[in-house]
């Protein structure tokens, strides 16, 4: 079985369904504090992203704030398939949406959640729940 990469997460939305926001921690927690804090932890695949309209992204909306005008973009989500829940047991696909973002003008702003994941690749997930915005 392949090596699996562990990453942890901060969730923006209710993890009772399959969309979840994410971003990388502030800080390097230790994987024990990872593990208690956790609000769900899974294993799988990296299946893929794609840009989708329609979620908020603060930086964005600043930037529009600043220059005075609406701003046109789309957000990275990233789809996984679950193989394993080690805490819950939810859904066998988790999307996670992450601070990247694609401006109609074709510019791209990456935050901390600029990952460079690799299709078919496992990954051990850690998610926190927090906050979501939507628009």
């Amino acid at each position: 079985m392949k090596h699996l990469r562990l990453l942890y997460f901060f969730i923006f939305f209710f993890i009772n369904v399959s969309s979840t926001f994410a971003c990388l921690c502030d800080g390097t927690p230790t994987v024990a504090e990872e593990l208690k804090e956790a609000t769900a932890i899974f294993s799988g695949k990296y299946v893929g992203g794609e840009y989708r309209k329609g979620i908020v992204n603060q930086f964005r909306e600043m930037q529009g704030e600043v220059d005075g005008k609406k701003v046109e973009y789309e957000v990275l989500v990233l789809k996984f398939q679950v193989q394993r829940w080690w805490k819950r047991n939810l859904s066998n696909e988790v999307i996670l949406v992450t601070d990247q973002t694609r401006g109609s003008d074709g510019t791209t702003s990456v935050g901390d959640c600029g990952l460079g994941f690799e299709k078919g690749e496992p990954y051990l997930i850690c998610l926190r729940q927090g906050k979501r915005t939507r628009n």
